[in-house]
């Protein structure tokens, strides 16, 4: 399994241990945990693309950075993860 995957899981079950003191059973921590895993993958993926470089230094990186800000609208709105 990939480092970041293993590490994003961790940090969606650590999110999820605050419920303990609520007495939530352990389905609904555990779906929790599945909801806050997949929204910080998508995260994830979102940071990627707005981190690749654009390189050209010309007219062509304003068409990229516009790509790019669209490809990021579109994850966003299609995961609903804000």
């Amino acid at each position: 399994m990939n480092e970041r995957i293993a590490n994003l899981m961790e940090q969606a079950f650590d999110h999820c241990k605050k419920y303990d003191d609520e007495g939530k059973t352990g389905l609904v921590k555990t779906t929790e945990a599945f909801y806050a895993f997949a929204e910080m993958i998508v995260k994830d993926c979102v940071k990627v693309i707005e981190e690749t470089p654009l390189g050209y230094g010309d007219y062509r990186d304003q068409i990229l950075k516009s790509m790019r800000d669209h490809c990021v609208d579109r994850v966003r709105y299609h995961f609903g993860v804000d």
